[in-house]
């Protein structure tokens, strides 16, 4: 009795409203897989006594498609893709920046 009160239009309201419900109940219950995180690391480096002087070492610049959490591969000499399942411990050049220093640190 209620079904023929709502007319096709209200029908047609429940049906997307159904859908849209089943289709919310079955995104909860999946999770995406994590992600493999990657980090680099600092060459070992050879010290020859340790200086008392400091050097900033400001975040490297990088293009746009560097400047992420995204592994880059490069399948041929005019593409770039991201390496699916995988990412970066941190952006890139933050990365980049932390393995500078950290080798100047090392050689003293």
């Amino acid at each position: 009795m209620t079904l023929s009160r709502l007319g096709t239009g209200g029908l047609k309201s429940a049906s997307v409203l159904l859908v849209l419900a089943v289709a919310g109940c079955a995104a909860l219950g999946g999770k995406p897989a994590p992600l493999d995180t990657f980090e680099l690391s600092a060459p070992s480096v050879d010290a020859h006594g340790h200086s008392r002087k400091q050097i900033l070492i400001a975040q490297p610049s990088a293009l746009k498609a560097l400047d992420s959490q995204n592994i880059v591969i490069k399948p041929s000499d005019r593409s770039i893709q991201y390496l699916k399942g995988a990412q970066w411990a941190d952006r890139l050049p933050l990365i980049v920046q932390a393995r500078l220093a950290e080798t100047f640190q090392r050689s003293g």
